[in-house]
């Protein structure tokens, strides 16, 4: 099954951790005779919001890592030779279509067949899409899978 990028809810996850690192970051200890500007880490409780935010920081990537892909393409060159690009992509789903699509950077599959266009799925399957739009300003294409 493909796993489409869960967008809310690893959203929040990811303001979560970011949010826990600003406070680790700017917490002081109000302790007399401690400098406010380097706490100690295990008298802060600074080690506590770092466990926590890596705790958070492991479920997001639990949540997005299915929907992460790696993209092989070939391409033929202007010289006669063949260009093998690499990159990876992010899995997402069209809910009024109900299809998946695959968003990537267009010099990954740009000038490449679709048939020359290999998706790597977390599960190892290897797939190709059936349609790719691209972006020249932007450097974003999106592959329909």
């Amino acid at each position: 099954m493909i796993a489409p990028f869960k967008s809310r809810r690893a959203l929040l996850l990811v303001a979560l951790v970011i949010a826990l690192l600003a406070t680790v970051s700017t917490s002081g200890d109000s302790t007399p005779g401690v400098d406010a500007t380097r706490p100690d880490p295990l008298t802060s409780g600074a080690a506590n919001h770092l466990d926590v935010a890596g705790r958070a920081l492991s479920e997001v990537t639990a949540l997005v890592s299915p929907s992460v892909v790696h993209i092989l393409s070939e391409r033929d060159s202007p010289n006669g030779g063949t260009i093998l690009e690499t990159g990876s992509g992010i899995i997402v789903y069209h809910s009024p279509t109900t299809t998946y699509h695959v968003v990537t950077n267009r010099h990954v599959v740009r000038d490449a067949a679709l048939s020359d266009i290999d998706v790597h799925l977390q599960d190892g399957r290897v797939i190709h899409p059936v349609q790719r739009l691209e972006d020249a300003a932007t450097d974003v294409a999106v592959l329909r899978i």
